[in-house]
């Protein structure tokens, strides 16, 4: 099944974080230009425009995704994804040695408070890798005050199939949506 997905990142890092069950957490993040381009601090990594196909892990549960991304999208749902919810994130990205540092400072209401911090490594050309520990604390639910460790492997599988658009995502279990117009 296919589904219209903005922030990626978010969905991963975030629900890894607020404690949804290990599948919920498993909406991949991605990233973008090779990592030997050279990027201003807190600049976004971006993937290629095309197939990207994501392998989540944490704890010890994979999820397998597959997105469709150009450029547009990319504006819009980058790998670390701090537009999503505008206001609620305070986020710093570091350019590093082969990829990104980045961490976050999130008010989530009764959510709690979320803080992130990981890394994207590779060539978000080709394949690239995101490892984050996401720790959640003064949720009004207190099975969603918990530390995650989330690993992702992204890999460009080559243009988009025929019939999809950029933000398609195809994930196991979920129906075909898509998200309000700009």
């Amino acid at each position: 099944m296919r589904v219209k997905v903005l922030g990626l990142g978010l969905v991963a890092l975030t629900l890894a974080g607020c404690g949804k069950n290990h599948e919920a957490a498993d909406g991949k993040v991605a990233a973008t230009e090779p990592a030997s381009a050279p990027a201003a601090p807190n600049a976004q990594p971006r993937r290629k425009a095309g197939l990207w196909e994501q392998t989540m892990t944490t704890a010890g549960r994979s999820l397998v995704t597959k997105v469709c991304t150009d450029e547009a999208f990319e504006q819009k749902a980058n790998v670390l994804a701090s537009n999503t919810l505008p206001g609620a994130c305070k986020q710093t990205v570091t350019p590093t040695a082969g990829g990104w540092s980045f961490s976050s400072q999130c008010d989530l209401g009764s959510g709690g408070q979320s803080s992130s911090q990981g890394a994207v490594t590779g060539d978000m050309a080709s394949r690239y890798e995101v490892k984050a520990t996401t720790t959640v604390s003064g949720a009004a639910v207190p099975q969603m005050n918990r530390t995650s460790e989330v690993d992702m492997v992204a890999e460009y599988k080559g243009a988009c199939p025929q019939g999809w658009a950029p933000g398609d995502m195809e994930m196991p279990g979920l129906g075909t949506s898509r998200p309000p117009p700009p």
